[in-house]
């Protein structure tokens, strides 16, 4: 039986970049579907906002797509039950990526929101290095806190998701400090990659990549049907390759989040 620790090396993306079929990765099939709307939270921007766009586009895209690739799984087991399909193994793999995606995401926007103790965070390692995570407690304690009130105040359903996801984050950080302390660490060395990471539905998570936004269709990402590690230079080389793409949109000069 593969250990639970090959299983979360795996969601690290230690994995095997395996190329989505060319008409696939040539098509454009690349709708309206904006993805966003369900991880659109209210955010107040600093003075100097601008300065993070960037490193919020990036953040905010990979863990849509992480969540979208993860959600897929979930619905394809939900509706799509098949013999032979190993749904639980892709819906676990997937897992820690997406939840250490939403970490980077949201410390994102604390930082674009002039959070002094986000800022003083390197993001990167948010996920990979023990103290770097640790520290990610408090600040993520403190802006639920506040969010909660906001939210008292304000039922838009921004606010409420703001609500949500900060306290799926505050959920996780405990569980990602106490499986490095048992050996078991759920590491993530891509930081601006998304995954499919074998078993499960592969239609289910091309689709997810077809029905996109156009602009995001150069985003990079780890594709691993049969689960063979590799470097994790690699996955950092791709994510360097993904912020070198975003750098060069417009749209990241712009705040994508509705502001309260």
């Amino acid at each position: 039986m593969t250990s639970r620790r090959v299983v979360l090396l795996a969601a690290a993306g230690g994995l095997a970049a395996a190329a989505l079929p060319a008409s696939f990765a040539s098509a454009d099939f690349f709708g309206g579907y904006d993805l966003e709307t369900r991880n659109r939270i209210t955010m107040s921007p600093a003075a100097d906002a601008s300065d993070y766009f960037l490193e919020l586009h990036c953040c905010m895209r990979i863990f849509n797509m992480r969540d979208r690739q993860y959600y897929a799984q979930v619905n394809a087991k939900r509706t799509q039950n098949r013999e032979g399909r190993d749904y639980d193994v892709a819906i676990g793999r997937l897992r820690t990526p997406r939840l250490i995606g939403l970490l980077r995401y949201l410390l994102a926007v604390l930082r674009a929101e002039g959070n002094s103790a986000a800022r003083a965070l390197d993001l990167v390692q948010v996920g990979v290095d023990y103290d770097t995570t640790a520290a990610t407690e408090p600040i993520l304690q403190a802006a639920l806190a506040d969010a909660r009130v906001a939210a008292s105040k304000n039922q838009s359903s921004h606010h409420q998701m703001r609500v949500l996801r900060l306290e799926e984050a505050t959920n996780y950080v405990p569980e990602w400090l106490a499986a490095h302390r048992n050996g078991e660490p759920h590491t993530d060395y891509a930081p601006f990659v998304y995954f499919y990471l074998g078993a499960g539905s592969y239609e289910s998570a091309v689709y997810a990549t077809l029905t996109y936004r156009r602009e995001d269709k150069g985003l990079k990402a780890i594709w691993n049907p049969n689960g063979e590690p590799v470097d994790p230079a690699e996955a950092a080389r791709l994510s360097a390759e993904t912020e070198a793409y975003l750098a060069g949109l417009p749209s990241v000069r712009e705040n994508p989040l509705p502001v309260p």
